[in-house]
């Protein structure tokens, strides 16, 4: 059996210098990559997918070169003549092909091990448990990639046309296509969850890898044992027909990824023929916008990036500054920029210098309060935009972008949608009021906390954030937590927050409640009828369900008197809607949620 074995794994040594290949380009990359101080769940699945597909193609490689071969090459006559059985053959073909998967998955530890070194995030956690459940999700990931190869080597050339085709189903067209998500087995797969301050793993579980790679090793063995000759003297006769079949499945499998991938750059508003890369100090950017043309106004924006950064550091109070990947690209459509996994993509608009400052706070306010910012999310939304909003203006000195906020703070503040306490759970408050509002309230929030503990307080509610225990803390106890590690009082933090709104409310004086509102049918469609003597320019708003996004609700102007009815929440048979008036600087006020019977 040993010397079966040793000549099993002889045949293996172009997949061992593969497998060692990639594992310096693993070292080499993690060398090159900028670092930042990103999410530790973000930081530490970056790249996890690009390891994915060559790991796992390296694995099926292995499996596909092993067994079925054997036979359509005609070397099972001399393996028949040995004095062993067909079986210790397999056994000891799949117990090389594992020594090979076991090296992959030791030069990713050592690749990972590297990684984890360099990394700079999150002080506040430590990443080896969670290394040893991406482990864990490796393992079987990989098992189930040498099994895929082992069961489909007996299609031959086939088999990895189905493979190709598979790897574009599951990694194109789930981007594009939402719907398509959940059919795509590794979509989300090595990927981290923070509950609680410790890892869980997303995507399908790690025992159905494992039991998904064992059951396709076990139907190749059975077919190794038994019908393999027979397959493979039928499938001569075929070969032209499988040839052909193969060609034509290629083909296919290439012009439906080139259309996949098009549709996907296409819906992400990144399709672009210009791409630039530029190292801006410790900024390396990369511009996709279309009008790209490396003249003076780029060069301008460019220039104030490190001016901005020590700018933003000033006023937090931070001395270390990040390295982090910026986009240049066309605007979102809800969205100037975000902040998210480490890079920032904005748009490059008149506004860009305010965006930058901007999403380059949420990233320090990430490196001051580490995971916990996003463990407690809901809690502490109102706080992150309000913070970044106020820092954004502070940094760009000429800025007058949070008086558009301001005025759309009073008008809120004229509404009584303010309170703190609703602030403190953002998806209860969702449900019921304009999701949107805690920009304009977090703002108003910061200046209090600055005009009662001074400019240097929203860094110490920052790190004492860092510092939350993993159990439940929720609204207003969280933050009498945060805040008397600090030493502030929330309730003069509160009476502040109060005379900052109503001095705004006096400034920019909001237009009387809308009245309510009818449902009726016009030309076969339902349409809300709304008093036209408001005075004010006038909108609505549906939702389809209750906790619908941001980014799925529907607007519509109000004219005369009347508003189309686009979306209707079909479970309840309902009408759910805002009404809301246009400010001048652009933002609408809405009305809390309501809901009519479909007329």
């Amino acid at each position: 059996m040993r010397p079966l074995l040793y000549k099993e794994l002889l045949a293996l040594r172009p997949y061992v210098s593969a497998c060692l290949l990639l594992g310096l380009v693993m070292v080499v990359s993690d060398l090159a990559t900028p670092q930042s101080t990103q999410g530790l769940a973000v930081a530490l699945t970056e790249g996890l997918e690009a390891w994915l597909i060559l790991a796992g193609t390296l694995a099926f490689a292995v499996g596909h070169a092993q067994v079925a071969p054997e036979l359509t090459r005609g070397h099972i006559q001399l393996l028949d003549a040995l004095p062993v059985s067909r079986a210790a053959v397999f056994v000891a073909k799949v117990a090389a092909g594992l020594v090979v998967v076991a090296l992959i998955l030791l030069v990713t530890a050592v690749s990972r091990g590297t990684f984890v070194a360099l990394l700079t995030t999150d002080a506040h956690a430590s990443p080896a448990p969670a290394e040893a459940l991406l482990l864990v999700q490796h393992t079987a990931a990989l098992l189930a990639f040498y099994g895929a190869g082992l069961f489909l080597s007996w299609l031959g050339t086939l088999g990895w046309a189905m493979f190709l085709l598979a790897f574009m189903v599951v990694f194109v067209a789930a981007e594009p296509i939402p719907a398509m998500r959940p059919l795509s087995l590794f979509h989300g797969y090595g990927t981290l969850r923070f509950v609680r301050g410790q890892p869980e793993a997303a995507g399908w579980p790690a025992m159905f890898w494992l039991g998904l790679g064992g059951a396709q090793a076990l139907l190749s063995g059975l077919v190794f044992l038994g019908p393999g000759d027979a397959l493979v003297q039928g499938g001569s006769r075929l070969q032209p027909t499988v040839k052909k079949l193969t060609i034509g499945l290629m083909a296919g499998v290439l012009l439906l990824l080139g259309a996949f991938s098009a549709v996907s750059l296409a819906a992400r508003g990144n399709l672009s023929l210009t791409a630039v890369t530029r190292q801006v100090g410790h900024f390396r950017v990369l511009i996709t916008h279309d009008e790209y043309r490396g003249d003076a106004e780029a060069e301008a924006l460019l220039a104030r990036f490190e001016p901005l950064d020590d700018a933003v550091r000033r006023i937090l109070g931070v001395t270390t500054p990040l390295t982090l990947d910026v986009e240049l690209a066309g605007r979102g459509r809800y969205h100037a920029g975000r902040y998210t996994g480490g890079k920032i993509r904005m748009a490059w608009d008149d506004q860009a210098a305010e965006t930058f400052a901007h999403e380059l706070t949420h990233a320090y306010a990430h490196a001051l309060a580490g995971e916990a910012l996003h463990r407690h999310h809901d809690h502490l939304r109102f706080f992150n935009e309000g913070l970044a909003t106020w820092v954004a203006e502070q940094a760009v000195e000429t800025s007058t972008s949070a008086d558009p906020f301001r005025a759309w703070a009073g008008a809120i503040y004229g509404l009584d949608h303010h309170h703190f306490d609703p602030l403190t759970d953002d998806k209860a408050r969702a449900k019921t009021l304009d999701p949107f509002e805690p920009y304009p309230l977090g703002l108003a929030f910061v200046e209090a906390l600055v005009d009662a503990h001074g400019p240097l307080a929203p860094r110490c509610v920052l790190e004492q954030v860092a510092l939350l225990p993993d159990q439940d803390l929720v609204g207003r106890a969280l933050w009498y937590r945060v805040l008397a590690g600090c030493r502030f009082d929330l309730p003069e933090i509160l009476a502040a927050y109060d005379d900052r709104l109503k001095s705004y409310a006096r400034r920019w004086p909001s237009p009387a409640r809308l009245v309510p509102v009818s449902a009726v049918v016009e030309d076969g469609e339902p349409v809300l009828r709304v008093p036209e003597a408001v005075g004010v320019p006038l909108v609505c708003r549906f939702r389809s369900r209750v906790d619908a996004k941001p980014a799925d609700l529907d607007e519509q102007a109000v004219l005369r008197g009347r508003c189309p009815v686009t979306t209707i929440d079909a479970g309840r048979e309902t009408i759910s809607y805002q009404l809301g008036w246009r400010l001048p600087m652009g933002w609408a006020v809405y009305t809390p949620w309501a809901e009519l019977p479909v007329p």
